[in-house]
């Protein structure tokens, strides 16, 4: 027999492990968010698979994935489904339908395409529970989902919580997740929002998704985008980036999406990955490529080493505008050749190198790109 000490004890044990992240074994997603609010036409399914893989092969053991919202809130807190009601069911409070499925064909490409999704909602009134059970009745037979995500900016969002939605107790987090792993126990749930207080106390098995905005710079980003994973220190975190609101600096990268995940990645020790908004994505990845929707630098151009300074590694980047033979050497002070991390013939476009020191001393090093035709040298530090 059990004393009451010993099963008290137990109990907390149980408590404990329940509530410990499951999610932080998730492999490191890059990809996209796409809802049916986005500018201009709605791409098709090619499209989003080929720009999903794109994004995620620009980082290390990256699975491409999406956020992929299915509904999209109303006037008066009601949620619009983007495909029909389904058949025999009676009236749903707060929810409404399409009259054609406009999810289908693109989650059957991305079965094709091993691409991964969340089905995302924004829920407004309705009840979570009855949104969860119609979407995954509905599409949990296809291998591309992953979860369920709640935009929980629009959970009973209204004047008394500054629109900013509703505060996700634990008891709601907990049923949540346990109703989406009796379709599959491998889903997770997802929630997203900019503030920390909107977030449950119980982390489980949630990953949890920051889209903040308005940041002065890439530093400003790195920094906001550090707190929130700190708030959530065993659980994956991802972010949502490629605002309007943030152009104005991450145009100037040459890679912009390969710039923020890596600076993102490299100060974020719970990283899960990123995904970039649908309201920009076409300016970055084009539906057309063509010389009047893509400004290409015309000539050769080697841009700063990033992180710098730098303590373990760097990236190096640079553009040719035509192919050529290339080397990119690294020299100390004294105009020593240290290493020589690219030469031979290269394509025209965009190349990136990764420059990890190990004998080397702490110093100023010079990166040199040299072609037939130009040299440009570019000074980095190294902090051992």
């Amino acid at each position: 027999m059990v004393s009451g000490n010993k099963y008290i004890y137990i109990v907390l044990i149980l408590l404990f492990l329940n509530n410990i992240s499951l999610g932080k074994t998730l492999q490191d997603i890059g990809g996209f968010r796409a809802s049916r609010v986005m500018p201009g036409e709605f791409p098709d399914p090619e499209y989003w698979s080929n720009i999903g893989w794109e994004i995620a092969h620009k980082f290390d053991n990256t699975q491409a994935a999406g956020i992929w919202i299915v509904s999209t809130i109303w006037g008066g807190g009601e949620c619009h489904f983007h495909f029909p009601k389904p058949e025999g069911s009676g009236d749903f409070n707060n929810i409404s339908f399409s009259n054609t499925d406009k999810n289908e064909e693109y989650l059957t490409r991305f079965d094709q395409d091993g691409l991964k999704v969340w089905l995302q909602v924004e829920s407004g009134d309705a009840n979570i529970d009855t949104l969860i059970d119609i979407v995954m009745e509905r599409y949990s037979h296809h291998e591309c989902v992953i979860g369920f995500g709640v935009d929980v900016e629009w959970f009973f969002t209204s004047s008394e919580n500054n629109w900013e939605g509703r505060q996700v107790t634990s008891a709601e987090a907990i049923n949540w997740e346990n109703r989406i792993k009796s379709y599959n126990q491998n889903y997770t749930l997802l929630l997203k929002h900019w503030l920390i207080s909107k977030m449950p106390v119980y982390k489980g098995d949630i990953v949890f998704v920051d889209d903040s905005q308005e940041f002065s710079g890439l530093n400003s980003m790195k920094w906001e985008f550090q707190t929130w994973g700190n708030a959530f220190p065993d659980n994956p975190v991802i972010f949502q980036v490629g605002y309007d609101s943030d152009k104005i600096w991450w145009n100037n990268f040459p890679d912009p999406v390969f710039r923020i995940g890596n600076e993102l990645k490299s100060s974020i020790p719970n990283y899960a990955g990123i995904v970039w908004v649908d309201f920009t994505i076409k300016n970055v990845f084009p539906v057309n490529i063509d010389d009047e929707t893509v400004d290409l630098p015309k000539e050769i151009t080697l841009y700063q080493n990033y992180p710098n300074p730098f303590n373990n590694s760097t990236i190096i980047e640079y553009y040719l505008p035509e192919k050529q033979v290339v080397k990119c050497i690294v020299y100390d002070q004294t105009g020593v050749e240290i290493l020589v991390l690219k030469e031979g013939f290269h394509s025209s476009g965009f190349h990136k190198v990764k420059f990890r020191p190990t004998i080397v001393s702490s110093g100023i090093y010079y990166i040199s790109l040299q072609t037939r035709s130009t040299t440009i040298n570019k000074k980095m530090i190294f902090l051992k």
